[in-house]
């Protein structure tokens, strides 16, 4: 499960601290999983996601990853980031760039949401 969203060699990339955290922790994944698999969102659920979202995936993600994100991407109305050269552990592998891309989209919609607050004022 790893090595296919990480890519072939990753587990045996990791730190023997990090691969024994994996195998300890392998029951919380499954059930994770378990749960996933009962939310089905209809397309229309989806769409009526009424905030600023980001769907944010690795160029090196495994491609049924990256089909998933770019369906939740277009049916959500989200802004879309590939970050070229990660994969899905981008959090570990590519830590500046995932908060860098993070931290401007948070400040782009606090920026506007304050524009909108100052104008609504305005018409009071």
């Amino acid at each position: 499960m790893i090595d296919f969203y990480g890519g072939v060699g990753t587990f045996a990339g990791w730190p023997q601290r990090v691969r024994d955290y994996a195998i300890e922790t392998t029951s919380v994944n499954i059930l994770d999983w378990k749960t996933a698999y009962g939310f089905l969102p209809t397309f229309a659920s989806l769409a009526s996601i009424d905030v600023p979202a980001l769907v944010l995936w690795g160029g090196k993600s495994h491609p049924a990853i990256q089909r998933a994100n770019e369906l939740l991407a277009q049916f959500t109305n989200a802004k879309v980031v590939t970050i070229s050269r990660a994969a899905h552990f981008m959090i570990s592998t590519h830590a500046e760039e995932v908060a860098s891309v993070l931290g401007r989209h948070v400040l782009a919609h606090n920026e506007t949401r304050s524009a909108t607050a100052r104008g609504a004022a305005m018409l009071l």
